[in-house]
């Protein structure tokens, strides 16, 4: 099992988490170190500090864990709603609306590297039925799903993309560039899947995702956004 977290450490202690066996992957002036750690790594780095309870590391270190989640791969509903409860990435990071402004059922893949740019990318897909809220009023006597969910569920999972690289703060969608409509998601579709390629991830003051989606209906790409931003505030 593979745990992203976030710690702020005390100028110095960079050389003992390096003892300890953490793996630093990035140091900002503020010392700000984001840190990938296994089960294993944990209890070395615990016994290195001659700490065992991992609530009392924090401590130990003067340092102060952000945030600490599972890192996978993929994820199921259930897992998803664990995010819009606030309680996958911790109180004030990332966090998904719940249902029915959640616009996804699951994550089908998630990757730090790889994708069109090499920058990472998302992949989700949602089901479609004729019982969706939008269908009734959107439009009455002619259902189809409002562009501006589709939309919104590209800035969601660029979010969620920002929580799971470790990254603290709420996330907030910022813009996108040129989005192009050439199909419909209707009551018929079976299937739409959201396809999510990152172009840059800014790690600083401001973290901000930078991506182009792809919406697909059925296998049939429906509309594009390009450059789309979302952007985490402390």
């Amino acid at each position: 099992m593979s745990l992203i977290a976030k710690v702020f450490w005390p100028l110095g202690l960079e050389d003992r988490s390096e003892h300890a066996n953490l793996q630093v992957a990035s140091l900002t002036r503020q010392h700000h170190a984001r840190v990938l750690i296994n089960a294993q790594t944990v209890l070395a780095c615990a016994r290195f500090l001659n700490y065992k309870p991992m609530n009392d590391l924090c401590k130990m270190t003067k340092g102060v864990l952000i945030n600490m989640a599972e890192q996978k791969s993929s994820y199921t509903h259930e897992e998803i709603l664990t995010c819009g409860r606030g309680e996958m990435f911790g109180p004030g990071n990332a966090q998904l609306p719940l249902p029915p402004m959640l616009m996804f059922d699951r994550i089908t893949d998630i990757s730090e590297t790889g994708g069109e740019k090499g920058k990472g990318y998302i992949r989700a897909d949602f089901k479609i039925h004729k019982d969706l809220w939008f269908f009734p009023c959107h439009f009455e006597g002619d259902p189809v799903m409002p562009g501006c969910l589709g939309l919104d569920a590209l800035w969601q999972l660029t979010g969620f993309y920002l929580g799971w690289l470790g990254e603290p703060g709420k996330g907030r969608a910022i813009s996108t560039g040129e989005v192009k409509f050439t199909g419909m998601v209707t009551p018929e579709t079976k299937l739409v899947e959201y396809e999510i390629d990152f172009k840059r991830v800014m790690r600083g003051r401001l973290v901000l995702g930078i991506a182009n989606g792809q919406v697909k209906a059925d296998g049939e790409t429906v509309f594009t956004a390009q450059d789309l931003r979302v952007a985490l505030f402390q």
